[in-house]
């Protein structure tokens, strides 16, 4: 995407000071989704007018063409996507957030952390090679992704076809459908490609990227700068399973409740997802995969 600063500090000032969801300018992506047909309508929006590289299930490849006249590669060409990313620099890292992401509340509190946390990896570690969400407009990961895009640091997501009336631009779009009500394959490919991953809040639409971030070995960075309407009930449910407590006796796992906490966290989990999550990347670009041919 090609940097703005004015419209990035609008967007920011917008997502953060009001909890808006933003947009393409002032153009609007409707779609009509309707499961068990094949037919897709999109009115050109946010997908025409982003300029990103766009990843897309063959089911929805011919309507993009068709209807918005936009080339897209198939979805498994993202698994070489995320292997060239990985290959960039040998220091750099993915890393991914997932998060609160309601309208309407202000997250002043959560952009200073993900501020302090590309800022000291900057300083002290090495910038993200990518930064993986799933590609919507609102909320924590729509914050990272703008701060991110001021940091030269390029974003990727991982969209279901059903909420690409959310989304705003990223660099690298992969739209999947669920053909078999699959609805958290695009979660568990969201926590596969992060080599670390900033949990702030949200709900239960969080744990399927949590899981498969703690299954393949990697780094959790759970932000807590305030409370969060469901987000006890989801750690509540990790605590469960025996991924979590492995990866917490292995010290995968790091809380920050303050930007001050940031700093060494951050230097703690680059540190550690290079001697865990990197040795795991063969085999996690094969479960992503296979996850889109099953999908």
């Amino acid at each position: 995407m090609v940097f703005d600063p004015v419209a990035n500090a609008e967007a920011l000032r917008r997502l953060v000071g009001s909890g808006e969801a933003i947009h393409d300018g002032a153009r609007d992506l409707r779609m009509v989704y309707v499961p068990r047909r094949p037919t897709v309508q999109l009115d050109y929006g946010v997908l025409g007018g982003s300029r990103e590289a766009l990843y897309a299930d063959p089911t929805i490849q011919v309507p993009l063409y068709e209807q918005l006249r936009l080339e897209s590669y198939a979805h498994t060409e993202a698994v070489p996507l995320v292997d060239s990313l990985y290959r960039l620099r040998p220091d750099g890292l993915v890393w991914g957030v997932v998060g609160q992401r309601r309208v309407g509340e202000r997250y002043h509190k959560e952009a200073q952390m993900i501020d302090e946390i590309l800022g000291t990896l900057r300083r002290d570690c090495s910038l993200p090679v990518a930064l993986v969400d799933e590609g919507l407009s609102r909320g924590v990961p729509a914050i990272a992704a703008l701060q991110a895009q001021r940091y030269s640091v390029p974003t990727l997501s991982f969209t279901p076809l059903q909420l690409l009336g959310e989304v705003a631009p990223r660099d690298y779009r992969v739209i999947s459908t669920d053909k078999k009500s699959r609805v958290l394959t695009h979660g568990q490919m969201v926590g596969l490609a992060a080599d670390v991953m900033v949990w702030c809040g949200g709900n239960a639409e969080v744990f399927a990227s949590l899981v498969s971030t703690l299954t393949s070995d990697g780094v959790i960075v759970r932000l807590c700068p305030r409370e969060y309407e469901g987000a006890q009930e989801v750690a509540q449910h990790l605590a469960q399973s025996p991924d979590m407590v492995a990866a917490n006796a292995e010290g995968r796992i790091v809380t920050c409740s303050t930007v001050a906490d940031v700093p060494e966290a951050v230097r703690y989990a680059y540190a550690t997802a290079h001697n865990t999550a990197v040795r795991q990347r063969s085999l996690r670009l094969q479960e992503m995969h296979d996850l889109m041919l099953d999908g």
